[in-house]
C-alpha cells in the first residue's frame, strides 16, 4: 500500500493548482499500479505541480466518459499485465500525445522476434552490387515481468504483434570469395516516418564471389 502521509511540498509549481495539462493513468490492462493505489504517490505529486491526473479504463481516443478524453496531454501506462495492443500506442502518440511507459527494470524482460520474408531483384557489374527488395511479416515484442511490490509476488506475460512492410534499397561489394560488405536502407510502406538503415559483413559458406 503507498504511504498517503507523505505530503511532497513543491515550492516552485509548473502551473497553478489545477490549470495544467491533463496526466490521463491507464486502468485497462490489469496494471499492477494504479493512480488509486500503487501508483497514488505519483498521482498526489503531479497534481501539486499543477497537472490534472485522470484515470481511464481504455486507451482508445474514441471512447467515451472513461475513455482518452479530447484534453488529455499524457498517457502514463505503469506495469501492464496484459496484452498492449501496439496501434493504440502508435495512433496516441502519432496524433501528438505523450506516452510515459513505466516498467520494473530489475524484473521485467522484453523480448523481440522478427519475421521477415524478403523477395527482391539484384544486379551488379565487377565486385559491386546494386539492389531493391520488399521485406514483409510480423514483429512480435514479449514484455515478462516479474514483481514482489511489498512482499506481493506476481508475475506474468504481455505479447504485442505488428506487422512490417518494407520497401528496401541495397547495395554489396565482395572483398572477397566469401566475405561481402554492403549497405541497406528502407522505409515503412505501413507507417508513416518510419525508416531503417544499417551497415554489415556478410561471410558465406561457398566462394559466390569468386569469379569477381
Amino acid at each position: 500500500m503507498p504511504d498517503r502521509s507523505y505530503r511532497p511540498m513543491i515550492e516552485d509549481r509548473a502551473y497553478a493548482i489545477g490549470t495544467g495539462p491533463v496526466v490521463c493513468v491507464d486502468q485497462s490492462h490489469n496494471n499492477f499500479y494504479t493512480s488509486s493505489d500503487g501508483f497514488w504517490p505519483f498521482h498526489d505529486l503531479v497534481s501539486r505541480d499543477g497537472y490534472v491526473v485522470r484515470a481511464v479504463t481504455t486507451i482508445e481516443a474514441q471512447s467515451r466518459d472513461a475513455g482518452l478524453r479530447a484534453d488529455c496531454r499524457i498517457l502514463v501506462i505503469a506495469s501492464p499485465r496484459s496484452r498492449v495492443e501496439p496501434g493504440e500506442a502508435r495512433r496516441w502518440v502519432a496524433g501528438g500525445g505523450r506516452l510515459l511507459l513505466i516498467a520494473d527494470r530489475d524484473n521485467n524482460k522484453i523480448r523481440r522476434i522478427d519475421s521477415l520474408g524478403i523477395i527482391g531483384v539484384r544486379g551488379g557489374a565487377g565486385p559491386g552490387t546494386l539492389g531493391v527488395e520488399f521485406a514483409g511479416g510480423l514483429r512480435v515484442a514479449s514484455y515478462g515481468f516479474h514483481s514482489s511490490y511489498h512482499d506481493c509476488e506476481t508475475s506474468g506475460a504481455v505479447t504485442a504483434l505488428e506487422e512490417v512492410a518494407e520497401a528496401r534499397a541495397r547495395g554489396e561489394l565482395w572483398l572477397g570469395p566469401w566475405i561481402t560488405a554492403g549497405a541497406v536502407i528502407g522505409a515503412s510502406v505501413i507507417e508513416r516516418s518510419a525508416w531503417m538503415a544499417g551497415v554489415y559483413v556478410g561471410v558465406h559458406s561457398r566462394a559466390f564471389g569468386g569469379g569477381r
